[in-house]
């Protein structure tokens, strides 16, 4: 039918090509001979908590921690241990980093997942993994694998291709979808799979427990001190210190698309996105109406 690639992502994900098309970036692989290509995530953060289209209103994305190999953490002090030799960038990255690390109840830098997401050639017998992974049917072909995950132990499997290409993940992008999600979901055990695999600690049991004792004031404080990041002053230094970077492509694709077949209003913001100059090269996300 003319399918040549299949990639597994969710409804609260894009695909994001910033260098070239989608259809480019897929078509490069092919030449290259890739038969299988693993993605770096970045996560969303809404500035509020009232989101209706995150995929048009969200576009601060916190980057994946692979993308920071120069990251020192934090350790706890040792008596007569020597001071740590830290450059300015490297004490700013920390901070920021640590800055999500600090806020969660849990400790997670990321309140969904970290290890991307996977794309495979149509190839006969391939075959997924796991929701993050495919795999082609035979190793010959699956030593022709990449990846763009800085610092992803793939056991030697797949090698690692310098590409811009990522999801961008709108996990729980406002307090009304994040609310319905965990209703939905309800009081799910503590286990994957029919018990087999625990889950750990985490934004997704804290949010089922949030969620399940039926407090909507509570619960949105919750998901404000988690989810939101509103203060002007800590926005601007995580996109200086590079750990938020500010994506508005896909905000501009789908207010042109909008404009053009008329199906909504368009605000002054929208307005002035569509003003700016587009980047050559064409579209570079996956759109599908």
């Amino acid at each position: 039918d003319g399918v040549t690639w299949l990639l597994h992502i969710d409804a609260d994900e894009l695909f994001y090509s910033p260098d070239c098309s989608v259809v480019q970036h897929f078509t490069d692989l092919s030449r290259d001979g890739v038969s299988v290509m693993n993605y770096v995530n970045h996560e969303g953060v809404p500035e509020r908590d009232n989101v209706g289209n995150f995929f048009e209103q969200v576009t601060l994305f916190r980057q994946n921690l692979s993308e920071f190999p120069q990251y020192v953490p934090s350790k706890r002090p040792t008596p007569g241990a020597s001071p740590e030799l830290l450059t300015p960038e490297q004490t700013a990255l920390r901070t920021a980093i640590e800055f999500w690390v600090r806020r969660s109840a849990t400790r997670q830098y990321f309140v969904g997942y970290e290890n991307g997401k996977s794309a495979v050639a149509v190839i006969e017998s391939a075959f997924p993994l796991s929701v993050h992974e495919w795999s082609p049917p035979t190793k010959g072909l699956l030593k022709r694998g990449c990846h763009n995950i800085r610092q992803l132990d793939s056991g030697g499997c797949l090698h690692y291709r310098k590409d811009s290409a990522c999801i961008l993940h709108f996990i729980s992008c406002g307090f009304d979808w994040w609310w319905r999600k965990y209703s939905l979901l309800g009081k799910f055990p503590c286990a994957w799979f029919g018990g087999a695999v625990p889950i750990p600690p985490s934004f997704h049991l804290a949010s089922r427990d949030s969620v399940s004792a039926c407090d909507p004031q509570q619960a949105q404080a919750f998901y404000r001190a988690q989810v939101v990041l509103d203060d002007p002053t800590q926005i601007q230094e995580q996109v200086v210190a590079r750990v938020l970077k500010r994506i508005t492509r896909p905000q501009q694709i789908i207010l042109q698309r909008h404009k053009a077949q008329g199906r909504s209003k368009i605000s002054a913001a929208g307005e002035k996105m569509l003003r700016e100059e587009c980047r050559p090269g064409g579209e570079c996300l996956q759109v599908v109406s």
